[in-house]
């Protein structure tokens, strides 16, 4: 059905994270799931209906390498029914959900990385510095005293 499908898009969008090859079971402690209802309702009065639920993961010890899984129901719990739904033009949802190629969007700069925690890092070279050469202030201790007999 369009509606369930518009509705999957927009949920995928919003609680979309990272995607990764695989998992480790004791990361993973929340779940949101979403079920298509049984219509309440016949003909054209029926409504379509979603659930959504939100769960805790417990792990318990299954006598095997993997855990039993056990979902623990621990909210919201959202019973959500369509009232209104208009889908856009063709041309409008192919130009709203055209991906632009990272390439073309944004060009390479010369030593600048994004980085996850800082943002933007930039790398600079400076030539090797001889350390003997630089005047340092030389510390009073080691003056050269002389020796009163």
């Amino acid at each position: 059905d369009a509606d369930f499908k518009q509705l999957k898009s927009v949920l995928l969008d919003s609680f979309r994270g990272r995607v990764v090859e695989s998992i480790n079971l004791k990361g993973v402690d929340r779940v949101i799931m979403c079920t298509p209802a049984p219509s309440s309702g016949q003909g054209e009065g029926a409504k379509k209906r979603v659930l959504l639920r939100h769960y805790a993961i417990k792990l318990k010890k299954s006598g095997t390498r993997v855990p039993r899984v056990e979902l623990l129901d621990i909210g919201p719990s959202m019973d959500l029914c369509f009232r209104r739904s208009r889908a856009a033009p063709v041309d409008v949802e192919k130009e709203a959900v055209k991906k632009v190629d990272e390439a073309i969007k944004r060009k390479k700069v010369k030593n600048v990385s994004d980085d996850v925690m800082d943002g933007t890092v930039g790398r600079i070279w400076l030539k090797p510095q001889d350390i003997d050469a630089v005047p340092l202030k030389k510390p009073k201790g080691k003056k050269s005293r002389p020796v009163d007999a």
